[in-house]
């Protein structure tokens, strides 16, 4: 049996665990951005996408694929 595939999820809403449970074969691994910030402001929204980039950069050194999901914006 080979190992799991990593899928990296960046977690910018502070999940304890993956909504959906893993299917076979697939482990899911939250990263947290080190910067936690509200976009009020164009230069916070810079803030904000710089911390998802330097999360998923940290990310993708453990895992074979890095999910970067948003919400509607303004």
């Amino acid at each position: 049996m080979s190992e799991p595939r990593r899928l990296a999820v960046i977690n910018s809403d502070a999940k304890r665990a993956p909504v959906l449970p893993d299917p076979p074969g697939l482990v899911t691994d939250l990263v947290g951005p080190r910067l936690r910030r509200f976009a009020r402001t164009k230069y916070d929204h810079l803030l904000t996408e710089l911390g998802t980039v330097d999360a998923a950069e940290s990310a993708i050194a453990g895992c074979e694929v890095c999910a970067v999901t948003a919400g509607p914006s303004s």
